[in-house]
């Protein structure tokens, strides 16, 4: 299948794809809906631009999770690129490892027994802190950090017994930039729910320049309890740091039960989640990147809370 094509036909050109019959879906209607459920959530077809997402979530009046998505999809490649790619697409893009985009013949290029070429090359930007293994590349996609924090949920369809699939977005992913689909599978929809939307969200990135493809990301979306300040839940992604998009469960857990105005336990929850972290010898410092965008983020969401309450 193509949509927009942008990631696509740049693979063919390096030798990743060679597709012998492509089929359009930018015309199929069904999958270029964006809507509000009768619930309230949001229903996004995976042919969207992303574009026209952002111009959605951008209107006046948006709520907090729509408006997290707006800031993220800003920052987002650049106003042409969006104009022609689709979310669908976006999520689904192959990984950007520079070993595996240049011809290397490596472990996903050439088999087991080739080698991960960027265990002892060029890490420091765009390869794995924690769950990295035979391949050290990491999920792309920014729009899926910021889904998963908002608790979004995947419909693809494929000819069979159970023709629809429903899962959440990081379950979308069987490795780095590898969509879990089975052939003929094609990505249909993605929904956010109600109680996503309404939650205080904010999204942060570090990227080399501007419309680059994130170093390290940050989504968060909190439930408060009626106070305010009180974290009942917590909802943490970060991306560019693991082979899919990750959830951060310790700092979330460290989150509960606290109070948005506690700097230290901000603090303390940006770093929870790197005791799990195992970084390369020149990326080590992606860890403390994420834990300082983490708290970035956190603080950001405190800070609107503030003003909003007056």
């Amino acid at each position: 299948y193509i949509a927009g094509g942008t990631d696509l036909l740049v693979a063919r050109q390096q030798g990743l794809r060679s597709p012998v019959r492509l089929i359009d879906t930018t015309s199929v209607r069904e999958l270029r809906g964006l809507e509000e459920t009768p619930e309230g959530g949001l229903r996004i077809g995976a042919a969207v631009t992303l574009e026209d997402l952002r111009r959605r979530v951008s209107e006046p009046g948006a709520q907090p999770g729509d408006s997290m998505l707006s800031d993220l999809l800003a920052e987002l490649a650049t106003h042409q690129v969006r104009e022609l790619a689709t979310v669908g697409g976006n999520l689904l893009q192959d990984k950007r490892c520079a070993f595996y985009r240049n011809g290397f013949n490596c472990y996903k290029r050439g088999g087991w027994t080739c080698p991960c070429y960027a265990v002892l090359g060029d890490h420091r930007f765009h390869h794995a802190v924690i769950g990295g293994h035979r391949c050290q590349a990491v999920t792309p996609s920014d729009l899926a950090t910021g889904l998963l924090a908002l608790d979004a949920v995947a419909y693809s369809e494929v000819s069979g017994p159970e023709p629809t699939r429903r899962r959440a977005i990081d379950k979308l992913y069987a490795g780095p930039g590898e969509p879990d689909l089975a052939p003929g599978e094609l990505l249909t929809m993605l929904e956010v729910p109600v109680e996503a939307r309404t939650r205080p969200a904010a999204f942060e990135k570090l990227r080399l320049y501007a419309g680059d493809f994130a170093v390290c990301s940050a989504a968060v979306s909190l439930s408060l309890d009626a106070d305010g300040v009180t974290i009942a839940d917590a909802r943490i992604s970060l991306g560019a740091v693991a082979p899919k998009p990750y959830r951060a469960e310790l700092s979330e857990k460290r989150l509960q039960g606290t109070s948005l105005e506690d700097d230290t336990a901000l603090k303390e929850a940006s770093w929870a989640w790197a005791t799990d972290a195992h970084p390369l010898l020149h990326n080590v410092w992606k860890v403390e990147a994420a834990c300082g965008l983490l708290l970035r983020t956190l603080t950001r969401i405190a800070e609107t809370e503030r003003l909003a309450s007056g």
